[in-house]
């Protein structure tokens, strides 16, 4: 008697949550930290917008950080990609930083309130707007 085993194997490729070569490399260590010890924040991420946008970035953090700070900083992050920009620590003030950090933790929070909640799909300029509010 014999049993035949069949076994299949998905490749799952990972966003990194923060990476040495994206744009944003550890100036939010309280973004990081949240993404790194909750998985359920990634999940509303990818709840707002597709997981094939994220591909666009080298980190989580990068998409993040770009969604909210809106298109001027999406093009320097990808002039950044291009090896002909600075990451963000050589651009602002760390008070700059600072604020910009509160505000992605925000979103975050407020992404997955709303997912949560069941609440229709936000888009990206809603999330922004709960911010500012």
């Amino acid at each position: 008697m014999s049993m035949a085993m069949s076994m299949s194997f998905e490749q799952v490729q990972r966003l990194e949550i923060c990476t040495e070569n994206s744009i944003a490399t550890s100036v939010f260590p309280l973004v990081e930290e949240l993404l790194n010890e909750d998985s359920e924040y990634q999940k509303a991420l990818e709840w707002v917008d597709t997981k094939d946008a994220m591909e666009n970035f080298r980190s989580v953090v990068d998409f993040l950080f770009c969604k909210v700070a809106g298109q001027t900083w999406r093009n320097l992050c990808m002039q950044f990609y291009a090896g002909k920009g600075n990451q963000l620590r050589r651009l602002v003030s760390i008070q700059k930083i600072t604020r910009w950090e509160e505000e992605l933790i925000l979103a975050l929070y407020h992404a997955r309130d709303l997912m949560d909640n069941g609440a229709p799909k936000p888009t990206w300029r809603e999330i922004v707007a709960l911010v500012a509010a």
